[in-house]
């Protein structure tokens, strides 16, 4: 049995290769991944058979890493998505560097996949709202108080 060249994934680190043959049973059906970083332009790239599907800019301050934001072209699908964000938080991982997740699309992938908030300094979990509960999850908890009738009782 001869494995599929549609099977194959280009990956920057073997744990991204692994996660995306993991999370993809029908993986043959997906273009292959290419990834690269571009230290010129600040930025982590993907691309999905040959054309680039997006990149995530960051800055670095010290030994942070401040991800700013995702750019992703229609190419571009979930899984996609999902593998660049993985990439970039591996890289950073195999460097022991500290992120701060400005990007929207970072901390909500981080919030499904909580093994990568230990990247993020414990002082500012809080500002990136990286706690047990999503942002979506707190309002829906702070708009239930407020219109719950008040039930005290009074002592005479």
């Amino acid at each position: 049995m001869e494995p599929s060249s549609a099977l194959t994934y280009t990956a920057t680190s073997l744990s991204s290769a692994y996660a995306l043959a993991a999370d993809s049973p029908n993986a043959w059906a997906r273009p292959t991944l290419a990834f690269s970083h571009n230290q010129q332009l600040s930025q982590f790239e993907v691309y999905r058979a040959g054309t680039l599907a997006g990149f995530t800019r960051y800055s670095m301050r010290g030994s942070e890493m401040w991800l700013l934001f995702t750019h992703l072209t229609r190419e571009a699908d979930s899984h996609t998505t999902e593998a660049l964000i993985r990439d970039v938080l591996d890289d950073a991982s195999r460097r022991r560097i500290s992120v701060h997740p400005y990007c929207t699309v970072t901390r909500e992938f981080m919030r499904e996949n909580p093994s990568y908030i230990a990247l993020v300094p414990a002082a500012v979990h809080q500002r990136f709202r990286l706690g047990a509960q999503s942002e979506a999850a707190t309002h829906r908890i702070r708009v239930t108080r407020q219109s719950a009738p008040s039930q005290r009782k009074e002592i005479a």
